[in-house]
């Protein structure tokens, strides 16, 4: 029976995950909007989605289904003059580029996107493509063409919670969105979501208390700066050792577990290496 409810747990929570993605989606979007208020629009973060999504079908790459010769996907084709004699991008004169003209008029026969598509742009929407074409409607390359660089590190209001750079552009976020972070989880719960990660299932009751009672976190210091050591704590002491995991990647541990742990935590400095470590002596 108690089998019977773990699975049925699963099923809701596969069922719930789309849904959960689709809004955490929405939410960054809308998030993305409010943080860049004021700030520089980036085109393949804030303006091409929108264009890719009410735009292409009229004006872009399908020549055949493509409306007065506007293309927009293609930076020398969206700037050139169109049939009409106007540009429908003018970078930085907002009022000249009729773009703009097209996605605020209330003329029906005008605005664009047309009511038939079914598609609206939302006041964010507007305001950011308002914002790119006075701000000069930079484009970029696709990203793959792009180098890498690094991001200049955000300033947080609560410096002393961040401990290395990433979690300042997670403090920066939440900050902006008035949100504080999440209080550090409780060793039940770590167990729980390593547990899940490795074999798929929840600890049973015994392991959780055996986990609690036996292992301490506090050695290893603050989780976010937790060090490969605490991998093989929990996975080799517990889950290596248990009997109900017959299958997957747990069958593996017994054989790693052989090896000394601190030859294995030498080797294995992130956990990109222990996954490759898993790979080749699994």
């Amino acid at each position: 029976m108690r089998r019977t409810w773990r699975y049925l747990l699963m099923v809701v929570a596969a069922a719930l995950v789309p849904a959960w993605i689709w809004a955490g989606a929405v939410a960054d979007q809308k998030g993305g909007a409010k943080e860049q208020a004021g700030g520089r629009v980036d085109f393949d973060r804030d303006i091409k989605p929108i264009f890719s999504e009410n735009c292409y079908a009229c004006h872009g790459p399908d020549e055949a289904k493509r409306k007065a010769g506007l293309r927009l996907d293609v930076k020398a084709d969206a700037l050139k003059k169109l049939k009409s004699g106007d540009h429908a991008i003018v970078p930085g004169d907002v009022s000249r580029s009729t773009i703009v003209e097209r996605i605020t008029t209330s003329d029906d026969d005008d605005h664009m996107p047309p009511a038939k598509t079914g598609k609206t742009l939302s006041a964010q929407q507007i305001e950011l493509i308002k914002r790119w074409v006075g701000q000069g409607a930079q484009w970029q390359e696709h990203w793959s063409f792009v180098p890498a660089t690094r991001p200049a590190i955000p300033a947080v209001k609560d410096a002393k919670w961040a401990r290395n750079e990433i979690d300042r552009f997670i403090l920066a976020r939440l900050e902006a969105e008035g949100l504080r972070p999440s209080v550090a989880a409780d060793k039940a719960t770590i167990l729980r979501r390593v547990t899940f990660d490795l074999t798929g299932l929840p600890p049973t009751l015994a392991e959780v208390d055996a986990f609690v009672k036996k292992n301490s976190l506090e050695k290893f210091g603050p989780v976010r700066t937790v060090k490969p050591e605490l991998v093989f704590e929990i996975a080799f002491e517990g889950i290596a050792k248990s009997t109900r995991h017959k299958s997957g990647i747990a069958l593996r541990f017994p054989r790693i577990h052989r090896w000394r742990k601190d030859k294995m935590v030498a080797e294995a400095n992130t956990l990109q290496d222990l996954q490759q470590l898993l790979n080749t002596h699994g």
